[in-house]
């Protein structure tokens, strides 16, 4: 599975660890890429944060069987790489991979991934300027500073080889330059996204939306049909690509919490339903719990999404149950609701009653409503056996979700419910 990769390579002393530190605090879908080595830890330096700590005889069988997107021996039996199972960890997650090395290593990196990566080569202004930079900082002897400068020399002559340079002579200026080439790599189509959505933006819409929520929701007021409408026009810009990478573009949009973006992350990914495989159920996890703030984005996301993820792997039933017993109401409610479209279909009906089950007593009403809907899809193929669910329940069933499940029966039995 490739992802796409952000590389940056510069001499010590350039700035390209404070570009890439901002970087990652500024687009959550970064993420930065470990790398491995085979020096002993220093100081507090912890195995799989700071490095992949291993014996220079396991790195170098880690080469031998191809292990690596790239490495060097920078001193006799010191190696240092990034591995190839480092950028998959990054990119199952849905997130782009941030590799912060040096100048070869970033050359070879993307050799490796071609145009799944932008290659940025941070240079300082001039190696005049490198020195005073190396000079300030007070950790190196006279001579080091020579060496390494000799080294810059050297290292600034690839710097053509690179897709993009950027100057570093102000740092406020590269920091801005480096996010407009995030955003220019990463995320054109979401721009075109934000301000399709912007133009159809209205604020009464916006103030009448938030009466059907308790809690205050991020909307900027664009109606439904209109969002359809928008995340179809550009799914038409993506789709092409590969899915880790439209998944990653849900995954940013998720992150802005924003009624509309969900909204078109929903359409996207449930647009992919036919390309879904068993890993994908992490990442709808992951959307469910971090980002579903209400229970609009619970519904959007889990009767398509998840729902035709579980019809295409009902094995995975057993992990709604465990979402159950989750502490967060939204995981809950999704629990129930990724089954509404299934239990229409006449899909799933024991599972149904024991997840209804397991839910029964939950005192939060929108986990209440969650099943009581599901139990009330269900209903609709199979309606006496819901009916004798549900009534054989009633001593325990809250009013809530008694009343959503038995909504739709018909009338002599809807009368029979209702009885004391």
């Amino acid at each position: 599975m490739k992802g796409k990769a952000l590389i940056f390579s510069a001499p010590s002393g350039a700035g390209k660890t404070t570009i890439v530190r901002h970087l990652l605090d500024t687009f959550p879908a970064l993420a930065f890429s470990i790398s491995a080595t085979s020096r002993a830890p220093r100081g507090n330096e912890k195995d799989g944060v700071d490095y992949y700590f291993m014996t220079p005889e396991a790195f170098r069988e880690k080469i031998a069987r191809n292990e690596f997107l790239e490495w060097e021996e920078v001193y006799a039996g010191n190696y240092y790489g990034t591995t190839k199972s480092e950028a998959g960890r990054v990119w199952e997650q849905g997130q782009t991979l941030v590799c912060d090395v040096d100048v070869k290593g970033g050359l070879n990196i993307k050799k490796a991934l071609g145009n799944q990566a932008l290659s940025v080569f941070v240079q300082p202004p001039s190696l005049e300027a490198l020195r005073e930079r190396l000079q300030n900082r007070g950790t190196d002897t006279p001579e080091a500073i020579e060496r390494r400068l000799q080294k810059a020399a050297e290292e600034l002559s690839f710097a053509p080889q690179f897709d993009k340079i950027i100057v570093n002579d102000d740092l406020d200026k590269a920091l801005k330059a480096a996010e407009k080439l995030v955003i220019a790599f990463l995320q054109p189509i979401l721009l075109a996204v934000r301000k399709a959505l912007k133009e159809q933006a209205d604020e009464k819409t916006a103030v009448s939306a938030q009466r059907f929520f308790k809690e205050e929701i991020k909307t900027i007021g664009v109606k439904a049909a209109a969002v359809h409408k928008i995340a179809q026009t550009y799914f038409k810009a993506v789709k092409g690509q590969p899915k880790e990478e439209i998944f990653a573009l849900c995954e940013t949009l998720w992150q802005s919490g924003c009624m509309e973006e969900a909204g078109v992350a929903c359409d996207w990914s449930c647009a992919l339903r036919e390309y879904f495989t068993p890993v994908d159920f992490k990442t709808f996890e992951r959307w469910v719990s971090r980002y579903v703030s209400n229970w609009a984005m619970c519904d959007m996301l889990c009767n398509h999404t998840v729902g035709g993820f579980i019809e295409k792997y009902p094995a995975y039933i057993r992990e709604l149950k465990q979402w159950t017993a989750s502490g967060n109401r939204w995981v809950r409610r999704a629990a129930a609701v990724s089954l509404i479209i299934p239990a229409r279909k006449g899909l799933f009906l024991q599972d149904i009653f024991d997840i209804a089950g397991r839910l029964l007593r939950d005192p939060d009403d929108m986990v209440q409503k969650g099943y009581g809907w599901m139990l009330k899809a269900a209903g609709q193929a199979h309606e006496k056996e819901v009916f004798d669910y549900v009534v054989s329940q009633k001593a325990v069933m809250p009013r809530t979700a008694y009343r959503y499940a038995i909504e739709k029966m018909s009338p002599g039995r809807k009368a029979a419910a209702m009885k004391k």
